[in-house]
């Protein structure tokens, strides 16, 4: 699956989807956050961790998500360029 095919509604699919664009901890820290609905401190309690942790790694993930989705239409940017 490429980065900016549809991203699954939810479900494990969906946890495996951030947790492979980005990384294992942050892909279940974004899951917790975006799926199950709970906030940085109700999911940092939850797993015995800092809030300001859980916060850094749901940020972090979006904007490692964010950075590959510009790469990748760049990329198919230039490739629709060249054919012309």
């Amino acid at each position: 699956m490429e980065l900016n095919d549809e991203v699954p509604a939810g479900g494990i699919e969906r946890l495996a989807w951030f947790m492979r664009h980005t990384s294992a901890a942050r892909g279940v820290d974004m899951y917790a956050i975006e799926v199950e609905g709970l906030t940085a401190s109700e999911w940092a309690e939850l797993t015995d961790r800092n809030r300001s942790t859980v916060s850094r790694n749901y940020r972090r993930g979006n904007e490692e998500i964010v950075k590959k989705q510009e790469v990748e239409r760049r990329k198919r940017q230039q490739e629709e360029d060249s054919k012309i």
